[in-house]
């Protein structure tokens, strides 16, 4: 079984602007790996989000 990593960023794609071509295939790329992690084809990673939107911010005030 393939791992696959996804980042906060690419958790939060369903959620952004989608009269974007890029974001709209984006997103259907994200909707695609999860519907395959349903289908335990992919094993889902992902940092906890409070974790990296911390370590974010933090790297925003340097």
């Amino acid at each position: 079984m393939k791992r696959i990593y996804l980042d906060v960023c690419t958790l939060c794609r369903p959620f952004d602007d989608q009269s974007f071509i890029r974001i709209r295939l984006e997103n259907d790329a994200v909707n695609l790996i999860i519907s395959h992690v349903h289908l335990n084809v992919f094993q889902l990673f992902a940092s906890p989000v409070h974790f990296v939107t911390r370590r974010i911010s933090s790297e925003s005030t340097i």
